[in-house]
């Protein structure tokens, strides 16, 4: 008896185990408070204060990665959904190593101290105090700069053996020729739905000293999506709405192939555009904007989506508001015009734009 009672508080046991690895987690981001540098001579390394935000006692994670010059440090705890955590907060202190091992092209490895450092929403230069070549570790120095992100004009998807290629094309808007910094990462909100955070932006210490200047920035990621999901893609955290990309067991759904979809109990409703006209940019590579006008029917103020997709020589463009069926609005028409950048670049030809139900054709 004593035997079966043992082998069955062991299965007990082991299944709590089991249903704890499939409980889903979420990470915990620290707030930062402040970001000092540690005079050491033999390794270059920040001390790093904060608070954590929930009072669980889990352990303080520090992911480290280098994209270009710069040094992106998370400082966070990966808790379980299922937990239930004390709602106080509680301070911690970290020492960082920055040197970074990177691969060289004989296969050895070199380590190599980041020209930036990003923690968070802080952003710092590492310089020489003396500005002398060879400084030793202890006498560099943080400074702050300033992030300039790109202006994303449209994000694109390519499908290539079982991974999608975001490609980001935009304008940063400075002539300074310092290095265009980017990252990319991924959270599942939910079962199903994927959000991908890319960051495009250069760092600056006096942006005002720059010249100005729209140059193009094109951006392209390559990310596996072996698991079914709808990816949604936010471009330096703007609100700018780009189509999204599905994935099934099946294969890859390209946007062009899916419809956009509309929020939760709405219904879309769509412009009623008049005139469509185009502009081709004094630029290199040639880009190209419509200028459309119209009006909406009614006089609810709520927020104009505008989905583009492109195909080949055609742009489709959808300009509407996802409104309640049982919104009551004002019987008055508004006045609507905008000035729209279409995706990708242009070269010699023929291409088609449709917005709404209103299209236009043009020769370059």
């Amino acid at each position: 008896m004593r035997y079966i009672i043992v082998v069955l508080l062991f299965i007990i046991t082991s299944m709590g185990v089991l249903a704890q690895e499939d409980v889903p987690t979420f990470r915990a981001m620290s707030v930062i408070e402040s970001v000092e540098w540690v005079n050491d001579p033999t390794m270059p390394m920040v001390f790093i204060r904060g608070t954590l935000p929930v009072g669980c006692t889990m352990p303080v994670n520090i992911s480290k990665t280098l994209s270009g010059g710069a040094l992106f440090v998370d400082v966070y705890q990966d808790i379980s959904i299922a937990m239930i955590c004390p709602a106080i907060v509680v301070p911690f202190e970290v020492r960082v190593p920055l040197l970074e091992a990177v691969a060289q092209d004989d296969t050895t490895e070199k380590a190599v101290l980041p020209q930036y450092l990003i923690i968070h929403d802080q952003y710092f230069g590492i310089t020489p105090a003396n500005d002398a070549p060879d400084t030793p570790y202890a006498d560099l120095a943080l400074v702050p700069v300033v992030r300039v992100d790109t202006l994303a004009d449209a994000v694109t998807y390519q499908d290539i053996e079982a991974m999608i290629h975001l490609v980001v094309s935009g304008n940063i808007p400075d002539g300074c020729p310092d290095p265009i910094i980017t990252r990319w990462t991924r959270e599942m909100t939910d079962a199903y739905d994927t959000q991908i955070f890319l960051s495009v932006f250069r760092l600056l210490a006096d942006p005002a000293a720059c010249p100005t200047a729209a140059v193009p920035v094109p951006y392209k990621v390559g990310i596996a999506t072996n698991v079914p999901s709808q990816y949604s893609t936010l471009v330096n955290l703007g609100d700018q709405q780009f189509p999204r990309l599905v994935t099934r067991a099946e294969g890859v759904i390209l946007p062009e192939l899916e419809p956009i979809p509309t929020g939760l109990n709405t219904m879309k409703v769509p412009h009623v555009i008049e005139a469509i006209e185009y502009r081709v940019l004094e630029s290199n590579p040639m880009q190209v904007h419509v200028e459309v006008s119209g009006y909406q029917s009614d006089g609810c103020n709520l927020p104009v989506q505008v989905m583009q997709q492109r195909i080949g020589n055609l742009i489709k463009i959808e300009i509407f508001r996802d409104m309640s069926p049982d919104m009551m609005c004002p019987q008055m028409i508004q006045g609507y015009t905008a000035t729209i950048p279409l995706n990708g670049t242009f070269e010699s030809g023929s291409y088609s734009v449709e917005v709404n139900d209103t299209s236009l054709t043009f020769d370059l």
